[in-house]
Order: C-alpha cells, then structure tokens, then sequence
C-alpha cells in the first residue's frame, strides 16, 4: 500500500521546497510508492512566496492519516510561526519512536517545527542564510548543525535551504529503497546532486552573516 506523505502549505512557501521533494517521492521509478497530498489550514489555492497558487486538496480537519509529513519553508514562515493552527498540525503529525512515519522539513520549515515542539531533544539543521532567525524559533534541547546539508535524527529528518530537499528526499529514498533505487529515481529526473554526504554543504559559510 503507497505512503502518504502530506506536503504542508502556507502562504508564502518556497515553491522548489515543496516541488523538489514530490517530484523525488511522485517518481515513477518508485512504482507508485508513495501517495501525495496537499493540505493547509483551509483547502484551496495557496500562493506561493513567488506568486504561484498550488491547491491544497485537504484541510487540517480533512486530512487522512499521514505516515509523512514534509514542511516547506519560505518568506511565509515569518508569520507562521505565530499560526497555532498550523503549529498544533505539525506537532500532531510528529512522529513518535518505532510508529514508523516521518516528519520531514525543507529550509526555514525547521523553524516551523522547531516552534512546534517537534524538534525537542533533536539534531536538525536549516536555512543558512536565515540561520539566526530559524534557530531563535527553538528551545535550547535542539543540537543545531551548522554544516549539514541534512541531518536524520530518527524519524525526524530536516534539510538546508531550498534545492537542500532534494537531496535529502533522495537521501531517504536510499536508506528506504535501497542506493540503487534512488540513483536510478536521480538518473530519471537527470539530477546530479550530491545525496550521499549529509556533510557536503559549503553554504555553511553563510551563518553568522545578515538574515536576506
């Protein structure tokens, strides 16, 4: 039976963030393993941070159980972080030990998590360009890891900024169908990332530099 993996959306959201990701989980390459669903607060068109409305065909209320949950980032974030809705969402969908789903977040969307609660007593990374405004959105039982360009930490698994989802939705694919799998789900979407070092991340150079 195909997973669902639910893909968060709010106004304002980084539109690769989302995409990069279910274009890795929707590959035909995996057969069919996994089932893709939209949800936001309210069902319906959601603009994105570049303009572009993508719809989400569930609400929180309507949205079927999840085995993974990926939270996007995005200027949206910003305001978000004070949406308890959406907050309660995610913690909610937070998994816990050997229930086996995930929670998966892309660039700021840590920081979402993070105010969640999801994150407590947890490696993670984020966002480098928006590092210290991400990380002040958590308590201080969080291990933030400023070079990563993604960190698994159980079922929890977080990505750097942006094109960051990618490799780590392929990085998942590895660990859960096998290296081959992923390599050949790559080889079909002619991405050549590196998804096999969750340490290869040179935009670590950007903390400690302004918020863009």
């Amino acid at each position: 039976m195909a997973k669902k993996i639910g893909f968060l959306l709010f106004p304002g959201f980084e539109v690769l963030d989302v995409y990069g990701p279910l274009t890795i989980f929707a590959s035909p390459k995996l057969q069919g393993a996994y089932q893709a669903i939209t949800v936001a607060e309210t069902a319906g068109p959601v603009e994105a941070s570049n303009g572009i409305s993508t719809v989400a065909s569930e609400c929180f209320n309507t949205c079927p159980p999840l085995d993974i949950l990926l939270v996007p980032g995005g200027f949206g974030t910003r305001k978000e972080v004070q949406n308890d809705k959406l907050l309660s969402f995610i913690l909610q969908n937070t998994p816990v030990e050997d229930q086996g789903k995930f929670l998966l977040t892309v660039c700021t969307g840590a920081a979402l998590a993070a105010k969640a609660g999801s994150l407590k007593g947890k490696q993670a990374t984020t966002n480098k360009a928006s590092w210290a405004w991400a990380t002040a959105q958590s308590d201080d039982t969080i291990r933030w890891l400023k070079t990563a360009r993604w960190v698994e930490d159980g079922q929890v698994w977080t990505s750097a900024g942006v094109s960051a989802g990618i490799d780590m939705a392929l990085a998942f694919i590895a660990k859960h169908h096998g290296k081959e799998v992923a390599h050949d789900v790559a080889a079909y979407a002619e991405y050549n990332g590196d998804y096999s070092d969750s340490t290869n991340d040179p935009w670590g150079r950007l903390i400690d530099t302004a918020d863009e």
